[in-house]
This record gives structure tokens, C-alpha cells and sequence, in this order.
């Protein structure tokens, strides 16, 4: 897990709600970039980077998560016309851990993330992040990367000394 500085960057997603499950979580996520995709290839987007999912809250019950693609900013109206969210992501200081392995495997790593940020003396500043850097679809499922960006509230530059990126 690494301490990184990172950009805000515009992007087009739609929003979702699940149960707190990992399977109703991946079903739901799946299903909104099959909706997602075809909205954005109808309006002529082009997308930039891998397919992310912003989860906004979990309170036990229900998971509210954004799932989309970052985009050029002058194709954000374009978005708006196609019926898409669009707005900027989170920008600043956040651990940043690349996830090995499957889907259902994601929950365990970010209760380790939620550890070592506490441990580190450091306070989550706002919801996290997933990355989806290769396609489940590609590889097998142990091969799956996924990186998680958990923002921070506060950094002490000094427990990170050398992690910087």
C-alpha cells in the first residue's frame, strides 16, 4: 500500500444501488457497464483509462456506487444529452493498493487498507475507489487487479517517508 497524490479527472458514470453482498455487488456493477457502454457508444464518447466503480456508502444493508469511465471534459455535455452523470473525481492524497485475485476477494483488502490507514494515524477522507485494470473476461480470476484509491482526510508526510509516488 502506497501514500499517492492523485489527479481529479472528468468522467461519465451511472448510479447504482446493491445489497452489501459481493454478488449483488459484481451483478450490479456488471449489469450498469452494459448499460453504460451502450449509452456511451451511442452518443460517441470516447472513454480514457480502465472502468472504475465510486462506492459512496455502504451502511450494512445497501451499497451506493457510481460506475463509469473517465472522458475527455468536452465530451461532459455530450454525457449529460445521453442520460449519463458526469462530474470530476477525487482528487488529493489516498492509500493506493493494487488488489490481486477475484472480485469476491475485494472485501478482504479493503478491511486491510481500512487497517493500515488507522494504524498509520491517518483518517479516511471520502469513498472508495475501485479500478478494474484487466478484463474478467481476459484472464483468470486469481490474475484479476483491481486498484483501490481509499482519499484521506489528513497525511503525515513523515510515515511515509520513501512511499511517496
Amino acid at each position: 500500500m502506497q501514500l499517492m497524490t492523485v489527479p481529479g479527472e472528468t468522467w461519465v458514470f451511472l448510479t447504482r444501488q446493491s445489497g452489501f453482498s459481493g454478488k449483488e455487488i459484481n451483478t450490479a456493477i456488471q449489469q450498469a457497464f452494459e448499460q453504460l457502454t451502450e449509452k456511451i457508444a451511442r452518443a460517441g464518447i470516447r472513454t480514457h483509462g480502465q472502468p472504475r466503480a465510486h462506492f459512496r456508502y455502504r451502511d450494512g444493508e445497501q451499497v451506493g456506487v457510481d460506475i463509469g469511465f473517465t472522458i475527455d471534459p468536452g465530451d461532459e455535455e455530450a454525457a449529460r444529452r445521453a442520460g449519463l452523470s458526469a462530474g470530476e473525481t477525487v482528487a488529493g492524497e489516498a492509500m493506493v493498493h493494487i488488489h490481486r485475485g477475484p472480485f469476491a476477494r475485494l472485501g478482504e483488502t479493503h478491511h486491510q487498507m481500512e487497517q493500515d490507514i488507522g494504524r498509520k494515524g491517518l483518517k479516511p477522507g471520502g469513498d472508495v475507489w475501485e479500478v478494474y485494470l484487466n478484463d474478467p473476461d481476459d484472464c483468470r480470476a486469481q490474475d484479476l487487479l483491481t486498484q483501490i484509491v481509499w482519499p484521506l482526510e489528513q497525511v503525515r508526510a513523515q510515515a511515509f517517508a520513501g512511499d511517496r509516488q
